[in-house]
């Protein structure tokens, strides 16, 4: 579960910015949390910590980097020491538009499975990872302490373990200081170091990005699912009650010849969409829907034959049955580029819903979707406090804030007052009457 992300120059954030998941007025809470023994993520869901936050803006003010600076941190992680080398340069992407610092820096308050608060610290830049703290509050018999604890600090001085840290320490000290461009992190997991595997799985397992207008991947690992997977009945049944006409669906399984097989390895199933080939079955697999016909019996549909919104809806169906099955955190870009409003809208509500989601998952999207924020409030997908804004500066920097600060207040319609741009964040203003004086200037 995230609690916090903080972090300061990554691309078009020159300032340091926090993004929270804590309920306004949530502070007692969490801190009273800290002291007992919380093992559940759900028992804070929706009291202390929101289960969705939107972030709306104008196109470039930020809301992609916004979720790339989670990313990043993700990535290195899970690759900075496996996938790399001596000479391995860091991912490292800087404010450049001012100034001569090249170093991103970022921290992030999460829970992780085994139930315990931890804080990750780091700094780095395409050279080296400058600093990096892992501390949490450890437990006291039944309770928690109420200062945090260190597992590892690494910063100019060295590295320094703790005396909770669990693992080969002279060893992964002396990797490390042989890769300074690994994170001490990807380092000891790699090395056996058990007491940072909760923190490693939470970036690494937990975590899932999901770019919405790439929903036909999601088709390609629906394609890939053995034919008795319980999953295709599940779905079946939720694109069923979404008024498409369909009924189930079930996976085929095609020979094919040696020239299919060749153009299918070159093109790939990115690029068709429509097939997942096993190369060593010699097989392709394509997904079939069911329509019922005039008579009451099912009429087979291939996946041809069915919208790309169909499609859509069924890859976030499927999307939100893997990732509210367990506490999970789910990031997506834009996602109303490819659902109608209305299932935007009960997407987001399966989140909200602790009945829909009752292991305290977490998503975290952008959006340009105002209807999710324009009715009563009483009746909106989303709470003021899980809104949130990037506003890009005339310098060209970029800073995001939550709607709560500019007194948006519970009684407000905060989709009919971001319009009009009370708020802040508005994309183009100015555009109309600029688009106005350059035809009307052609056409003097």
């Amino acid at each position: 579960m995230l609690i916090d992300l903080s972090f300061r120059n990554f691309r078009n954030f020159r300032d340091p910015q926090t993004l929270t998941f804590r309920r306004k007025g949530a502070g007692t809470t969490l801190r009273a949390a800290a002291e007992s023994a919380l093992t559940d993520p759900a028992d804070l869901l929706g009291k202390a910590v929101s289960p969705v936050i939107a972030v709306y803006g104008a196109n470039a003010s930020g809301k992609s980097n916004l979720l790339n600076i989670l990313l990043a941190i993700c990535r290195l992680v899970a690759t900075s020491y496996p996938a790399g080398g001596p000479d391995t340069k860091l991912s490292s992407d800087p404010y450049l538009l001012g100034g001569n610092d090249r170093t991103t820096h970022a921290s992030i308050r999460f829970i992780a499975d085994d139930g315990l608060d931890y804080l990750y610290e780091l700094s780095w830049d395409k050279q080296k990872v400058i600093s990096e703290r892992l501390s949490y509050y450890r437990m006291i018999g039944s309770r928690r302490s109420t200062r945090r604890t260190a597992l590892f600090t690494r910063d100019i001085r060295g590295i320094q373990f703790s005396a909770a840290f669990s693992g080969p320490r002279k060893e992964i000290a002396s990797v490390a200081s042989q890769r300074p461009n690994a994170l001490l992190l990807s380092i000891g997991r790699s090395m056996g170091a058990s007491s940072v595997q909760p923190a490693f799985d939470f970036f690494t397992k937990d975590i899932m990005f999901y770019d919405a207008s790439q929903y036909l991947q999601e088709i390609d690992s629906l394609m890939r699912m053995p034919a008795g997977d319980t999953r295709f009945a599940d779905l079946g049944s939720l694109l069923a009650g979404t008024d498409t006409g369909i009924t189930g669906m079930r996976t085929v399984e095609l020979p094919v010849s040696n020239s299919v097989v060749q153009l299918l390895a070159g093109e790939g199933v990115g690029n068709t969409g429509r097939y997942a080939f096993d190369p060593k079955a010699q097989k392709v697999r394509t997904l079939h829907f069911l329509h019922k016909g005039e008579d009451g019996a099912n009429v087979d549909f291939e996946m041809r034959k069915e919208s790309q919104g169909t499609l859509a809806s069924l890859s976030f169906f499927s999307l939100a049955l893997r990732q509210l099955s367990r506490p999970t955190l789910s990031v997506i870009d834009e996602i109303d580029t490819s659902l109608h409003p209305d299932l935007v809208a009960e997407f987001v509500s399966l989140f909200t819903d602790p009945v829909t989601n009752p292991h305290g998952s977490q998503l975290l999207f952008t959006t340009h979707d105002v209807s999710l924020i324009d009715d009563p409030p009483e009746l909106a997908a989303l709470k003021a406090d899980q809104v949130w804004l990037t506003e890009k500066a005339d310098d060209g920097s970029s800073s995001v804030y939550p709607i709560t600060d500019m007194t948006a207040r519970g009684s407000e319609n905060i989709g009919r007052k971001y319009r009009a741009g009370a708020y802040g964040a508005v994309p183009f203003p100015e555009f109309h009457q600029r688009f106005a004086r350059i035809i009307n200037r052609e056409g003097e």
